[in-house]
C-alpha cells in the first residue's frame, strides 16, 4: 500500500518543483494533524479559482439587456465567469445554466412588459 500511495505521488507531483512540493508539505502539516493526499499538496501549488457570484453575473446581464452601461470591470467580470464556465464544464455547468435560465427567463418577461404584454 506505501508503495502505490507513493507512486501516486510522484505521478502527480512530477511537475513541480522539488522545493514547492517541499513547502506545500509544510504548510499542510502546520494546519492540519493528517498526512497530506497528492491533491491536496496541488491544490496548494495551485489553488482552486474561487466559483463566480452568479447572482451578480445574472444582475449585470439583465441591467445589459435593459440597455444599462456596463462598465468595463463589468465586462471583464461576465468574461471571466463564461470563462470559468467553460473551463469546469463537466463539473460547474448547473450552476451557469440555471443563471442562463434566469436571465432568458427575465429577457421574455422584460420583452412582454416592454411590449404591453402583446405577443
Amino acid at each position: 500500500m506505501m508503495a502505490y500511495r507513493d507512486a501516486m505521488f510522484q505521478l502527480v507531483l512530477a511537475e513541480y518543483p522539488f522545493q514547492r512540493i517541499r513547502e506545500a508539505f509544510i504548510e499542510h502539516v502546520s494546519r492540519k494533524p493528517e498526512l497530506p493526499t497528492p491533491s491536496d499538496i496541488v491544490n496548494i501549488i495551485e489553488p482552486p479559482k474561487p466559483k463566480p457570484d452568479w447572482a451578480a453575473y445574472v444582475a449585470i446581464k439583465k441591467r445589459a439587456h435593459e440597455g444599462d452601461y456596463i462598465y468595463p470591470d463589468e465586462r471583464q467580470f461576465i468574461s471571466q465567469c463564461e470563462q470559468y464556465a467553460v473551463s469546469r464544464m463537466a463539473e460547474d455547468v448547473d450552476d451557469y445554466r440555471s443563471a442562463q435560465r434566469e436571465i432568458e427567463a427575465y429577457k421574455q418577461r422584460y420583452e412582454l412588459a416592454y411590449c404591453g404584454g402583446e405577443t
